[in-house]
């Protein structure tokens, strides 16, 4: 076998592999003075061990290999993910009979990795999607307002929401008992009489939410409601949040905190104080800016319905404890039934203006042609981008059973 020379096989000799294991019978081989494995070139791609000069080759060559057909789906997944990480935007490769971008793989890669993660759950996987979108909404195309993911026409907004959002496919934590659920989402859902803090039920689901709080804060440097105020202060002038709203949130902050009257009337002793530390402690804790932002901004505004509506302890309380709902649904007074209900009415506002806006071009397409437009096939689409967008996002991002949103998913088709 002849000697490898040349600079990959430099840095294949830096990263530990040996020359012996460099000619593969795999078919799927890269040749620089020698020949390598698949894997060895992508762990070359993983590690950034090569130059500008030597880049455009390597790309061609995991394109060949992509082309020729890769059984293992976690490599084949790897190898679209490298193509789209790497390739610069001058760069093309050859698939599928045409020259392609980093563009088009990125879009292919996330087709596929939502995909398999419909299948089963794979963490490795998803965090390798989230990298791949990130890169490929915010570096390849900064400019592209539309992203079509596994057929569904998403806006870079809503891209950067579900980025923001956490981990996908997070299932969300159930309350512990269903008459909880059941009996708050009734009330807070203005069935059977108007929201009454005073309710069990609604106090139940408080104390649920308080647990978790303490689980999720747990290990936070802010200790005390002092330290809470003084992180609270700091996140507020930061927040980009009007003037007023900053002002009523600082100082129901400092109100707050040192209230430490308890509730009687709950089962579990705390105080706005307590909260107020818990609160901060969870939100300074949470991995992800945007949500993260969303959370103060709730957090102010909470605040600031407590200045102006002086309400009772309970009050107090159980508006505080309301704070991450909508917004970390895990944590949230309406419990999962509510939620789904408000998720579903969202998603249903975005297909329809998306509707609209395909109707409108169809009318006038229509109009110069001499046709007439016909509104049932218009309904028809309308139920059918409803019903894609809803089964994909219910239970990719918000981890909801089909069983579960099927009633409201037929609901609101009915209104197309």
């Amino acid at each position: 076998m002849p000697k490898t020379t040349g600079f990959l096989s430099k840095m294949l000799d830096r990263l530990g592999i040996d020359s012996a294991s460099r000619t593969n019978t795999d078919r799927n081989t890269f040749s620089a003075n020698g020949c390598f494995s698949l894997d060895q070139l992508c762990e070359l791609c993983e590690k950034s061990a090569y130059k500008a000069c030597t880049r455009p080759a390597m790309m061609n060559q995991l394109g060949e290999a992509l082309a020729r057909g890769i059984s293992n789906v976690q490599q084949r997944t790897k190898v679209m993910a490298l193509l789209a990480m790497h390739m610069s935007n001058e760069d093309s490769v050859h698939f599928h009979g045409a020259p392609r971008q980093a563009n088009f793989f990125a879009n292919y890669a996330v087709d596929l990795m939502f995909s398999e993660l419909d299948a089963a759950p794979n963490l490795p996987m998803e965090t390798l999607l989230r990298q791949v979108m990130n890169h490929w909404v915010n570096t390849l195309v900064p400019a592209q307002d539309t992203f079509n993911i596994t057929g569904i026409v998403y806006t870079r907004q809503e891209v950067r929401n579900m980025l923001a959002q956490g981990n996908f496919y997070s299932h969300r934590a159930n309350a512990n008992n269903d008459e909880i659920v059941q009996h708050v989402g009734g009330l807070l859902g203005g069935k059977g009489g108007e929201q009454n803090v005073h309710s069990v039920h609604v106090r139940a689901a408080g104390e649920v939410i308080l647990e978790r709080l303490k689980q999720a804060g747990a290990g936070s440097t802010v200790k005390t409601a002092k330290q809470a105020l003084y992180s609270l202060k700091q996140s507020f002038e930061a927040l980009q949040i009007s003037k007023d709203l900053r002002k009523d949130a600082i100082e129901g902050a400092e109100r707050m905190s040192v209230i430490t009257q308890t509730d009687t009337c709950w089962s579990v002793k705390t105080s706005p104080a307590e909260i107020v530390t818990l609160l901060t402690r969870y939100i300074n804790n949470h991995p992800e800016p945007a949500t993260k932002n969303a959370l103060l901004e709730s957090f102010a505004v909470r605040l600031q319905d407590i200045i102006k509506e002086r309400p009772c302890i309970t009050g107090k309380l159980q508006m505080l404890l309301d704070v991450p709902s909508a917004i970390d649904p895990a944590l949230s007074l309406g419990g999962r039934k509510l939620q789904v209900a408000d998720d579903m009415q969202r998603l249903a506002a975005r297909v329809n203006e998306q509707l609209t806006s395909l109707v409108d071009e169809d009318e006038q397409r229509a109009k110069a042609q001499g046709l007439v437009h016909n509104p049932l096939v218009t309904s028809r689409l309308g139920q059918e981008m409803f019903e894609a967008r809803t089964v994909a996002d219910m239970t990719r991002l918000y981890g909801v059973t089909e069983a579960e949103f099927r009633p409201e998913l037929n609901k609101h088709k009915a209104g197309f």
